[in-house]
């Protein structure tokens, strides 16, 4: 499911609605397993234990695994997140999780360091329960803590995330399998399991936007330690095997352990062609003036917002704004996301009402659409999170243990149709009143067809909000929809390549030819023909002008000039400048030489230049002869 999901395809989405319902239907909870509450001395531990999944291979029935739970909730969150309720049957996420929780309580223990979780291998009221390392259900229990609603300040979530910490570098990964002691026999796992702690752990951190760890209270980078034990451990060939493993998979399935080690490095991405962002508002809660002041902390703990000490604005979060707004309030913009928790926080010196507006944006629309009222206690102060992550390539915004608080309908919006946002994209469009009648803004008017197909077949898009998965329908109409193709005959090359794009067709093969008619450098003819249709993204075949065909200039020397004139013409040349020079051999009135020279090739109406011959200069005795009185000196 979650690489159907990450693929974005649209065809996909039956098999992605398929896997979840047999998800949703194989949850070992009653109404799926009425047969194992038949007997009612066993019905308190199923009662305290089951609400998870089964192990992969086995898969009984009466069997729970951490991991299994871990990623069956991964799918069913990212799929809600990604498809909508469309993507469970309508069936609410509380369906599941609250059974969840049932089940993460049993398994959390408190003795020794406490917190950690047990993962089981068999849950069964006629034999034992066969313990496992705690590394990897502690870091999948964290996480499924998460998923069903328990935030970072949730007791149970906090003791995990503690007893990761302090068991950071305990026997190469967490666990407490030491062999025999007083209370009997366990496993003593060594390098098993591996790579599925990891991963376990960094989706963990990744989902509560931690990026470090504490153990026994020193800060720990741990992503940078375990991706450098994962570039060691890279087999020659590129892919990972766990040789040092006792048994369990991971010693036999290097495409799993490759899988896992590259999913665990990933940690803390966000994809580049995103474009997250998020926004804050902060609102007066009344007529009065707002004298409460708004502070955001990034994943570094960077900080933009007021400065107590100097009361000057500290930006120090790279690309973010804080103004304030001609209607009073205050607005930061956080254009340059990261993965990871921003903190927003108020300040004051007096009790005040406010209202506080989160809006985050991925792919040009809004995932992320909240809206915190009450009144500011100065004694207690007030912080909300919110984590930004892409944990399966689509970017989501997460806030545990806040899923129902604030939530402003219409979630799903436009860039361009938030107050301040956008720059004018898709401002003024997309009220959601085409056929069916419907409720949720998008960014397309209600009378385009392939938005009217959209919400025709999905009523999310239609009731609930336009979000990214709507988009990827909508774009698999536009691409399923022949483009007319324009006319662009006469245009240039340049202009002709923008009228085709804009239509979604590119340029395909340019031919270059003489016409006299049209100037060079522009389309002469185009195929298909202006008006037909194509389909999107194929090329047009364009003709381009080379303007006119060169002539040859004719050899008019020894003519008269009107037959040189005459030759000329009907080289669809035109006569030049005429010069007159004497020249001893060539007659009176015959060309001597021309500018160009014949057998040049030139443009139709070209100048050409003559020179006529006046004949032979008379020298200076010839010249006394004739003239009556001349005197030679």
């Amino acid at each position: 499911m979650l690489a159907l999901l990450a693929g974005k395809d649209p065809a996909h989405h039956a098999l992605i609605k398929k896997a979840a319902a047999y998800l949703v239907n194989t949850q070992r909870v009653p109404r799926n397993y009425p047969d194992l509450y038949t007997q009612p001395e066993f019905a308190p531990l199923w009662d305290t234990i089951l609400g998870g999944w089964g192990h992969p291979f086995s898969n009984r029935d009466g069997e729970v695994n951490m991991t299994s739970t871990f990623w069956a909730l991964a799918a069913l969150d990212e799929a809600y997140r990604v498809l909508g309720p469309a993507a469970t049957g309508n069936v609410d996420p509380l369906t599941w999780t609250q059974p969840v929780q049932t089940m993460l309580d049993y398994h959390q223990k408190w003795f020794s360091s406490g917190g950690f979780f047990e993962s089981t291998d068999l849950v069964n009221p006629f034999g034992p329960i066969f313990l496992t390392d705690h590394g990897r259900p502690t870091a999948a229990g964290m996480y499924a803590n998460l998923i069903c609603g328990r935030g970072m300040d949730s007791p149970r979530t906090q003791a995990a995330y503690f007893w990761l910490g302090d068991h950071f570098t305990t026997v190469a990964h967490p666990q407490d399998d030491t062999g025999c002691n007083s209370n009997g026999c366990f496993r003593v796992l060594g390098m098993d399991y591996y790579f599925t702690h990891w991963l376990n752990l960094s989706k963990a951190l990744e989902l509560a936007g931690r990026r470090g760890l504490l153990d026994e209270g020193n800060p720990v980078d741990w992503l940078p330690q375990i991706t450098q034990k994962l570039v060691e451990m890279q087999k020659a060939g590129g892919y990972w095997l766990n040789t040092d493993a006792k048994n369990g998979r991971e010693r036999f399935f290097n495409a799993m352990n490759t899988a896992m080690a590259l999913l665990t490095m990933q940690t803390f991405s966000l994809p580049e062609d995103s474009k997250a962002k998020m926004t804050a508002r902060l609102r007066g809660g009344g007529k009065a003036a707002l004298t409460l002041n708004l502070h955001v902390y990034d994943p570094e703990g960077r900080h933009l917002g007021m400065n107590a000490q100097t009361g000057l604005l500290e930006s120090n979060i790279p690309g973010a704004s804080l103004v304030d707004e001609p209607d009073g309030s205050q607005l930061a913009k956080l254009p340059q996301l990261e993965s990871g928790a921003y903190r927003f926080a108020l300040t004051g010196a007096a009790a005040e009402g406010y209202a506080l507006e989160l809006q985050g944006f991925a792919d040009g629309i809004s995932t992320l659409n909240r809206k915190l009222e009450g009144v500011f206690d100065p004694a207690a102060g007030f912080s909300v999170e919110v984590v930004s992550a892409a944990p399966y390539n689509a970017v989501h915004y997460y806030m545990h243990g806040m899923e129902n608080v604030g939530v402003v309908p219409g979630e799903g919006e436009v860039e361009g149709e938030v107050e301040g946002e956008g720059e004018g994209e898709g401002e003024g469009e997309g009220e959601g009143e085409g056929e069916p009648n419907c409720t949720a803004p998008s960014p397309h008017p209600s009378d385009d067809s392939c938005y009217q197909s959209v919400v025709g077949s999905d009523l999310y898009c239609c009731e609930a909000g336009w979000d990214s998965l709507c988009e990827l329908h909508y774009k698999a109409c536009v691409d399923a929809t022949p483009a007319a193709v324009p006319g662009v005959a006469g245009m240039t090359l340049a202009a002709a390549s923008e009228a085709l794009a804009a239509a979604g067709l590119t340029v395909g093969a340019v031919t270059k030819v003489n016409d006299a008619a049209v100037p060079a450098g522009s389309v002469i003819s185009q195929d298909p023909l202006a008006g037909a249709e194509a389909p999107r993204g194929s090329a047009v075949a364009l003709v381009l002008s080379l303007g006119p065909a060169p002539v040859t200039v004719p050899n008019v020397a020894g003519m008269t000039q009107a037959a040189a004139s005459a030759a000329l013409m009907a080289a669809d040349l035109v006569l030049g400048a005429v010069t007159e020079q004497h020249h001893d051999s060539v007659p009176v009135g015959q060309v001597t030489a021309q500018d160009p020279a014949a057998g040049a090739s030139v443009l139709p109406g070209t100048a050409v230049a003559l020179v006529i011959s006046l004949g032979p200069a008379a020298n200076a005795g010839e010249l006394c002869a004739a003239v009556d009185n001349c005197a030679l000196t």
